[in-house]
């Protein structure tokens, strides 16, 4: 996040090189959650052990929590 701390919307979005470095934060951002989720769709737990079904929901889980917060 930028050092500055702004409190009011208006100037903040007066502010170019502000703007630039949030816009730059969303891109590293979206790539870091679409690679994120791109990989967890690929993944594919293991058919024959209920376990494996478990810890793969379970894994699937905590990726997904840690993006959220």
């Amino acid at each position: 996040m930028p050092e500055r701390e702004v409190h009011d919307d208006n100037k903040a979005s007066d502010d170019i090189e502000l703007m630039e470095s949030y816009d730059k934060l969303m891109e590293t951002w979206t790539s870091i959650i679409k690679k994120t989720i791109s990989r967890e769709v690929s993944k594919k737990p293991d058919p024959n052990s209920a376990l494996a079904e478990i810890e793969y929901w379970r894994a699937r889980s905590a990726i997904l929590s840690t993006l959220h917060q």
